[in-house]
């Protein structure tokens, strides 16, 4: 890598890599920005695993709820037009 260092920048600045692109500052804020992404990578992970877990427990719940004789109570009495209350 000194090698590199030593050589124009790939930016087209003119100056040498060392002093540009390479330099301390320019790199740590590049690790930073790239932190930065993989935090927000990992944080739209996050939110899209919580929001497919809490589908599948909303799925589970209706599915007991549609399976109780209680559903099927109210189903019975909503479609001949009755009052479901016992």
């Amino acid at each position: 890598m000194s090698s590199m260092r030593n050589k124009s920048c790939p930016c087209q600045s003119g100056r040498k890599f060392k002093r540009c692109c390479g330099s301390e500052a320019a790199l740590s804020e590049q690790r930073r920005n790239q932190q930065e992404a993989e935090l927000a990578a990992m944080r739209a992970r996050a939110e899209e695993r919580e929001r497919r877990e809490a589908m599948i427990r909303e799925n589970d719940r209706l599915s007991r709820f549609s399976r109780g004789p209680v559903f099927l109570y109210v189903l019975s009495a909503a479609l001949a037009g009755g009052n479901y209350r016992r």
